[in-house]
Parts: C-alpha cells; sequence; structure tokens
C-alpha cells in the first residue's frame, strides 16, 4: 500500500495474500481468488482497492478494508494482462499484456479509455511510465525500445523507437530524461560481441546534463 502498512503477494495458483509490514505476519488470505496464476496486482492512490489480473485476461476488484470482491471483470483483456502501472494522475491504469497489447483504464468503472495496439510484434517484456505521465517506455521481444505521448495531440504517437539486435529488452527506471535498460544475457560469441559494443556505446555516448545521484 502507498501508506507503507501492509504488503500484497500473489502466487502460481492464484493465491493472494496481505502482510502486515509493522506487525511482520499475515493481514488477510484471500484465498484462491483466480483460477489461473495472478500475473499482476494495482492498488490506486487512497489505497482502498486492489486490483489483481490473470493469465487468462480477468481482472478482480477488491475492497482492502474488508476484503470483500467488489465486482468481477471477466475476459475484461483481449490477452493476458502481465503488468498494470498507475497514472500518476491516479485516475487511470495501464495494462500491459504479454503479447503486446497496451490499453488504457479508468481505475473508477474499469472501463477501456484508449486502446494503444499491439505496441510490439514479438510480444511486450516490460514497460514504465515517465515521471509526469506525459510518455511510457515500452520494450518488446522484437528488440525494440519506443516512447510513446500519452497527452494531448501526442497521445498514442510513437515518439521515439531504439533498435537493438536482442531479443529482450528491459527498462529498470526512468527519471526526467534518463532511462537504461538492461540487455537479454547473450547466449552466442557473436551476441557477447554486440552486447559489449552496445554496452560500450551506451556508457561513451551518455552525457548528464546535471549531476544524477545513481
Amino acid at each position: 500500500t502507498h501508506d507503507g502498512e501492509y504488503v500484497f503477494s500473489a502466487g502460481q495458483y492464484g493465491f493472494v495474500k496481505q502482510w502486515s509490514v509493522e506487525g511482520q505476519c499475515l493481514y488477510r488470505d484471500f484465498g484462491r481468488i483466480h483460477d489461473q496464476p495472478v500475473f499482476a496486482m494495482l492498488l490506486p492512490l487512497d489505497d482502498a482497492k486492489l486490483f489483481t489480473t490473470d493469465c487468462m485476461g480477468n481482472c478482480q476488484e477488491w475492497h482492502v478494508g474488508t476484503g470483500v470482491l467488489i465486482k468481477d471483470h471477466k475476459s475484461s483483456a483481449k490477452q493476458d494482462i502481465w503488468r498494470l502501472m498507475l497514472a500518476p494522475s491516479g485516475k487511470s491504469m495501464f495494462i500491459i499484456e504479454l503479447k503486446g497489447g497496451i490499453r488504457q483504464w479508468s481505475t473508477d468503472t474499469v472501463q477501456c479509455m484508449k486502446d494503444y495496439g499491439m505496441a510490439h510484434d514479438a510480444g511486450c517484456s516490460t514497460a514504465t511510465l515517465g515521471p509526469n505521465g506525459d510518455y511510457m517506455f515500452t520494450g518488446g521481444k522484437d528488440g525494440a525500445i519506443r516512447q510513446w505521448g500519452l497527452k494531448g495531440q501526442k497521445n498514442g504517437q510513437i515518439l521515439l523507437t531504439l533498435n537493438y539486435p536482442l531479443p529482450y529488452v528491459t527498462i529498470f527506471s526512468i527519471r526526467t530524461r534518463v532511462f537504461s535498460i538492461g540487455l537479454h544475457p547473450p547466449r552466442t560469441t557473436i551476441t557477447k560481441i554486440l552486447h559489449l559494443f552496445i554496452s560500450l556505446t551506451l556508457l561513451l555516448s551518455y552525457r548528464p546534463s546535471s549531476p544524477t545521484t545513481p
């Protein structure tokens, strides 16, 4: 939770549990609320509701205070939902589908506000929002990193595409105009050479405009 009082965990078999940070113990066992593995969970800013999603595209909405199911949104997504991201405003969330689809939902109605389509042909392996919610970065198994505009006339537009000849790209963090990427471990001599070349290129090309904290 955003106030730091509780931690939620989910398992391979659809179980969800709520843990007390101060008491360091189990606070509430929601039981097996999904028949499939739970891939993602999200709490809005007020910590009043908990959203859980599974690998079949189902989403459930729970009341955090009572542990009661508010609504079961069956087949709410087209594909497996593997990640949920809360917009800085707290009024919407982004769902990332394993096969590359990205959509924006309202946290109040759980209705689709915008469909960004297939972000990556080979599937989306990672995504992160900019600090102000103006843009979003996605990384795909196709080796591409894309920057998406999220506001105004640029909403839904691809602003930047970076291509790397490696199958997986992971974006670890983003602060102001700096983001970091992690490339999938190379398995052959050729990919090892490419991995080293890309790493050195990124290191040599990085020129921070102001001192930053690692």
